[in-house]
Order: C-alpha cells, then structure tokens, then sequence
C-alpha cells in the first residue's frame, strides 16, 4: 500500500495498493564440505496473480479489524489482476570463515557465511549479495537465520541440544534492483 492510506483516490507517486498471491515451488542442494562447511543452492519458481483476485484487500481489512488499525482507503485503485511469475536463485556458503575462540574446549566460535541471491520476474527483480557473522557458544551447524523475501523454500528444523547453545548474528545485505516491481 502506499504510505497515505487515508487517502480515496490514486496516488501515482507512490506504490500501489496490490496483494500478491502464489504458490511456490523449490529445490535445495547442499553440499557438505570440510570441517562441517556447507554449500546450500536454492532455485525457486513462484506462480500466482497480483490484483483482485490476490485477496489483498480482504486480508489487510481482516488483520487492520484484529489489530484496531485504521482502515486503508484506496483498494478500489488496486492493481488490475496480472499473472505473476518470479524464479528466485540463492546460493549461500556456511561457515565459509570459521575460527574457535577462547581456551581449547570453551566452545565459543565466530564464523562468517556469505550468500548471493537474484530474483526474476514480473514482481520482483534484483541481485544481492550480503555475509551473516555469528559469534557465540556451541554455534549450531546450520545455517542461521534466513534473509527476507517470501519465504525460501524448506526451513532449517529445530533439533533440541542437550547443552546451552546461543549466538549473536549480525547480517548485511545489498540489493542492486527495483525490490518490488510490479506493473502499474
């Protein structure tokens, strides 16, 4: 929506009021290599509809009525309904920088995982690349945490430990791209 959703009629300088509705398919591969390190590639295709037929306007009424939010005002400017297809590749490198810290044994850990990303289609279009840096005791092997974008495919599981584990992570990403670029 745009950032004046008091406003009744259509704001042509701003985003438009659209739902984005979709299903998803998508593949991972991992590679493992040494000391633990991994390689996740992920390749997905999304099909859906952008418009109307999204249920854009009938899902921010409902979650605005839960929250007590103001109502948006100009869904009747929505985009028309569009097919839309995006394919999303993703590559990241875990634990591509890995040192122990501290005394033989403590369990702390730094490691640093870089990732690389593109997106194409007709919703969104955009390269980016970034690195995930995690400090912290007994680091889990998997990936960390995962960046924004509707949602990759398949989600790391949790496992309970039978020992403490924390980290601390600090991500970065730069996207070369118009993020959201859906037909006016």
């Amino acid at each position: 929506t745009p950032a004046d959703t008091s406003e009744t009629q259509l704001i042509t300088t701003d985003e438009p009021y659209a739902g984005y509705l979709y299903a998803g398919i998508g593949f991972e591969s991992e590679v493992r290599r040494e000391h633990g390190r991994r390689i996740l590639v992920s390749i997905e295709l999304q099909v859906g509809v952008v418009g109307p037929s999204a249920l854009g306007k009938q899902t921010q009424h409902a979650a605005h009525h839960i929250t007590g939010s103001r109502e948006a005002k100009g869904w009747d400017n929505q985009l028309k309904d569009e097919p839309a297809v995006n394919v999303y590749y993703d590559r990241v490198w875990s634990g591509w920088y890995e040192t122990r810290i501290g005394e033989a044994g403590s369990g702390y850990s730094v490691d640093l995982s870089p990732h690389v990303g593109a997106a194409l289609g007709n919703v969104y279009t955009y390269a980016a690349g970034g690195a995930t840096l995690r400090f912290g005791r007994h680091l889990p092997t998997g990936l960390g945490p995962r960046f924004i974008r509707p949602s990759p495919p398949g989600s790391d599981s949790y496992k309970p430990t039978p020992d403490m584990r924390w980290h601390l992570f600090l991500g970065l990403e730069a996207l070369d791209a118009e993020t959201l670029r859906v037909h006016r």
